[in-house]
């Protein structure tokens, strides 16, 4: 079998890749996993995003489980300053919105049967082994108890933080382990939450509330890992009441949660993401905290760009995309980063200029809206 474009992964960049893709190359797509669409995390999708899924031929179905962000607080307990973001200093309806994980995975994969004539997908399928033959890739698929080869001219790994693909060329990663987990869960109120999106600082981590639909919202809770696996094993009413008295009262009164879930927090850097026709994309390159909402987001970012600069697989249309790449991915690694790190270290110092910063922000107007822009941009592929 031969193909264009193989692209390894079948999560929500992967899958995005291909709906993209598939207009210029041939495209196959392998995923180890069997169907499945239980994802319990809550994606903030800022509006770029919203622009790709748009593009894709995918937001009209997935608007209808999305709740909009009209503005964003950003605080810290027990400390003065703030920082407010809202969409109309922009121009904008909203900032972005919140949409539970499952239901993007079960509209791309919608959208991905429809293209199923010009898109191959290998499914459940464990890539076993590759080697590069001349200009080709080799790829060693187990399909069920059969091996299969695939040639592909490129490879796109799309295939998360542990990605085989990486490990099978030897395209070596720095990773930063924080000693950080981040609990999510589904937090009922007393009322509805609105249109505003909380960061709220604390003493060890960070609390972000996000808007769902009707009286219930979003709750991602990152602490050091022992105080999380305290969370963790709470009974929902101390849950609440431990929520509650930590977080405040600005989304009202928390009534009860849903299930919880634990993700531990690392930051894993490829140290290259382009070696000769391999191209790592999304966690396979960089996987973040989500305490800045820039990894899902970053990748579809990547996304727009190899579309926008991949007319053809030659090595000059290649180099453009890596060099958009290493600006796009700067500043949100190094934001990611430097959140997680800083807020939640014990300086003396830093703990004293963080709520100057939030005041010096919220003051610079110009200077918020020029962010805020730069992550409304719409993808025009």
């Amino acid at each position: 079998m031969k193909t264009e474009i193989a692209i390894i992964g079948g999560g929500m960049i992967g899958v995005a890749a291909a709906c993209a893709l598939h207009t210029k190359f041939q495209i196959s797509l392998i995923d180890a996993s069997p169907p499945t669409f239980d994802d319990h995390r809550l994606i903030a999708l800022n509006a770029s995003s919203v622009s790709l899924l748009q593009c894709l031929d995918v937001w009209d179905a997935l608007q209808p489980y999305a709740q909009a962000i009209h503005s964003v607080h950003v605080s810290e307990v027990g400390r003065f300053g703030k920082l407010n973001l809202n969409a109309t200093d922009i121009g904008l309806s909203a900032l972005g919105f919140v949409v539970p994980a499952k239901w993007i995975n079960a509209v791309l994969y919608a959208r991905l049967d429809k293209l199923s004539a010009r898109i191959k997908v290998y499914k459940p399928a464990q890539l076993v082994g590759m080697k590069r033959v001349n200009d080709q890739m080799i790829l060693d698929l187990l399909i069920g108890q059969h091996l299969q080869t695939l040639a592909a001219d490129f490879v796109i790994a799309a295939d998360g933080s542990a990605s085989s693909v990486r490990q099978f060329n030897e395209m070596h990663t720095v990773m930063h382990h924080y000693d950080q987990t981040a609990l999510v869960t589904v937090t009922q109120l007393k009322r509805s939450s609105g249109y505003v999106a909380y960061e709220r600082f604390t003493q060890d981590g960070a609390i972000a509330i996000l808007p769902l639909k009707g009286q219930a919202c979003a709750t991602i809770w990152t602490a050091p890992t022992a105080q999380i696996e305290t969370l963790a094993k709470l009974s929902n009413a101390k849950f609440v009441t431990q929520l509650q008295s930590t977080f405040g009262y600005r989304v009202g009164r928390m009534l009860d949660i849903g299930p919880r879930y634990t993700y531990p927090l690392t930051q894993v850097t490829s140290q290259a993401i382009l070696q000769e026709n391999v191209l790592l994309l999304g966690n396979a390159a960089h996987t973040m905290s989500p305490l800045a909402a820039q990894g899902l987001n970053l990748g579809f970012a990547e996304i727009a760009l190899l579309m926008q600069h991949l007319n053809n697989l030659q090595a000059p249309d290649l180099a453009r995309y890596v060099q958009a790449q290493k600006k796009l991915s700067a500043f949100s690694s190094h934001l990611s980063h430097q959140l997680t790190e800083n807020f939640a270290s014990q300086s003396a110092l830093l703990q004293a200029l963080k709520p100057l910063a939030f005041v010096g922000l919220d003051l610079l107007k110009p200077v918020k809206n020029y962010f805020l822009r730069k992550a409304a941009k719409p993808y025009n592929i």
